[in-house]
């Protein structure tokens, strides 16, 4: 008997976009077994029980939280309650291609000891009128950890998770408010977890006025991201983090390299007295050019332009011998 396989969907108080996500799950060209996992997260909107209610097909499940939890509770709540051994995320405003859960099993057959399967998007309108396609990369194992320190490197929605990764790395975890599926890859990551990609559009992104995902830049982004960095940082060390480095060859230089990339993370996310930390624990052990050169433009960007431009001058001097020189004759220096 083939494995079940679970389409999970999250939603609250999306009744319009919901009919949408729903169909597209209950009628996937797939010759699998599936089922779709529905959690509404005590939405409050009459309609969505409504609509809800009027549903009957043998394999849709819905089950209703009494209390709004959240992304991660909900998606929680999918994986506690699911028969599946692998789940299918579909948000509740998007859509899944005809044949994307059958796409992704394909690839699954193709690496049956993927943990998780990612696939390409397509963005669309709120009107599911084409914008433009999303390609993610195949990444090696090794670089993936490097890779989630700048950014996110695989999409949740679309995504085929075996449901044993969560045994093994727990659920997600509900003090995310945003970005839950972000720490949950980089613990994937951690424990080994495979990665595989499927190199097929399989999965409709709608773009809308409430995308939280569209809006990556406010504080609570910007601090939830902050905790997966250290959160990396406390858990592999420096040369498992930059493995672009030769630290045999050149361990100071790649340490400066190396601190001077955390210092550049911590500013895109606003922490500039973590990123001015980082780069004060860097010239304990590099006097690298790039070290104090990050060091300049972390003040330039929290504002501090006269403590930017003195750093930046002693910087340019430090690194070109002939200058240092032709200042010191001139008694400048």
């Amino acid at each position: 008997m083939e494995e079940l396989v679970s389409i999970g969907i999250a939603t609250r108080n999306r009744v319009s976009f919901l009919k949408d996500a729903v169909e597209s799950a209950l009628t996937q060209q797939c010759d699998r077994p599936y089922e779709v996992v529905l959690v509404d997260d005590a939405s409050t909107d009459k309609n969505v029980k409504t609509y809800l209610d009027s549903l009957k097909n043998p394999k849709l499940r819905i089950i209703y939280r009494q209390y709004q939890g959240g992304e991660a509770a909900t998606r929680n709540t999918i994986i506690q309650n699911m028969k599946g051994s692998y789940v299918l995320w579909l948000d509740d405003d998007d859509c899944l291609q005809k044949h994307g859960l059958a796409s992704q099993l394909d690839a699954l057959g193709a690496h049956p000891e993927a943990d998780v399967i990612y696939a390409n998007l397509l963005q669309t309108d709120a009107s599911l009128a084409p914008v433009r396609e999303y390609t993610y990369k195949d990444i090696p194992r090794h670089l993936q950890l490097h890779v989630m320190l700048f950014y996110c490197p695989f999409p949740n929605v679309g995504t085929l998770i075996r449901k044993s990764l969560f045994e093994r790395c727990g659920l997600y975890d509900e003090s995310f408010v945003v970005a839950p599926d972000y720490d949950f890859w980089v613990r994937a990551a951690l424990m080994g977890a495979s990665f595989v990609h499927n190199n097929r559009v399989i999965y409709f992104y709608r773009a809308h006025g409430n995308n939280a995902a569209l809006d990556n830049e406010n504080d609570v982004f910007c601090e939830m991201n902050v905790r997966i960095v250290q959160k990396l940082l406390s858990s592999v060390p420096l040369e498992t983090l930059f493995p672009i480095y030769d630290w045999a060859k050149n361990r100071e230089q790649s340490f400066g390299l190396a601190m001077s990339s955390l210092a550049a993370v911590f500013a895109r996310y606003r922490h500039f007295d973590y990123a001015l930390d980082v780069i004060r624990q860097g010239e304990e052990k590099s006097r690298s050019f790039e070290l104090r050169a990050m060091k300049a433009l972390i003040l330039k960007w929290a504002e501090r332009q006269d403590e930017a431009w003195s750093v930046l001058e002693d910087a340019v001097i430090a690194s070109n011998q002939p200058l240092f020189n032709i200042l010191r004759m001139a008694g400048l220096r």
